[in-house]
């Protein structure tokens, strides 16, 4: 289930980035973190940080849609 949120919000910041390379860094300092940690979080608490990379690439993804439908309808003549 982890995993599938980071890279869900990994996904979803690659639509609001022009490279890779600062993704990957976010990617090495979660797994470096993850490696650090002294042990296991509560279970709320990860739940609660679960809902809420889930709520921001939601948020990511969605604002990239707007901006490439604003974008699609801008470009499109009218009709005559």
């Amino acid at each position: 289930m982890h995993a599938t949120v980071f890279g869900f919000l990994l996904a979803a910041l690659r639509l609001h980035t022009v490279s890779i390379w600062p993704l990957a860094l976010l990617h090495a300092l979660s797994n470096w973190t993850n490696s650090n940690s002294p042990g296991e979080l509560p279970v709320w608490w990860e739940v609660a940080r679960l809902l809420a990379l889930t709520g921001y690439g939601t948020v990511l993804v969605r604002m990239s849609t707007r901006e490439r439908a604003l974008s699609l309808t801008a470009c499109r003549p009218d009709p005559v």
